[in-house]
């Protein structure tokens, strides 16, 4: 199935909350990340997110000083693996609690805010939702059609698989608060100097 018919079943193809081609660039919030999402892959990025689409909330409908929140990154992957990287970019973004990905044979729903470096076999490799028959699309993944999202059905159906916890800036002050327990244990005793020593890995 082409994308504009997934896009079609999904009622984002006339939406005015479907953001694609220049309109991602213009966005501007998040015009910066959706241009680095779609950017065309080069050499030395074998896996590009390959972003096609943004369904979002306008919010400027409600209050002109608000602008849009990102709901949905739509994306096309030729492999599984390539799936799985572009969640782990996406998710390393951190920017929409939803990703799409569509391939010639299947599409699979991620969390935006959650990744799992390590995965199962026979597990859906991340995905809260995945599909081998484009003829189910419309039901299949009703939760996050554009009438779904608009209304905020989405969150009812979803909303517990995005879970604040795994989104990539706790996960990495998690991580800094262990490396300085583990600094700590292996003899830097001075809690400023292991914050010292923390801030200039990061900063590099």
């Amino acid at each position: 199935m082409e994308l504009n018919e997934i896009l079609s079943s999904l009622q984002y193809r006339d939406s005015p909350n479907f953001l694609r081609g220049k309109a991602l660039e213009r966005d501007r919030d998040f015009g910066h990340v959706f241009r680095k999402a779609a950017a065309a892959p080069d050499k030395s990025d074998p896996f590009p997110c390959n972003l096609k689409g943004v369904y979002v909330l306008n919010g400027a409908e409600y209050d002109r000083s608000r602008g849009t929140v990102p709901v949905v990154y739509v994306c096309e992957a030729d492999s599984e693996r390539h799936a799985r990287e572009i969640h782990r970019k996406v998710w390393n973004q951190n920017v929409v609690p939803f990703l799409l990905v569509v391939s010639r044979g299947w599409m699979r729903l991620y969390p935006g805010f959650q990744y799992e470096r390590e995965m199962k076999d026979g597990a859906l490799q991340g995905a809260l939702l995945a599909l081998n028959d484009f003829n189910d699309v419309a039901t299949r993944f009703n939760a996050i059609r554009a009438g779904a999202v608009d209304s905020g059905s989405v969150w009812q159906e979803l909303g517990g698989a995005i879970n604040p916890d795994q989104r990539v800036d706790w996960k990495l002050l998690r991580n800094l608060r262990q490396l300085d327990d583990w600094l700590q244990k292996e003899g830097v005793t001075d809690r400023r100097l292991s914050h010292a020593m923390i801030g200039k890995f990061v900063y590099f």
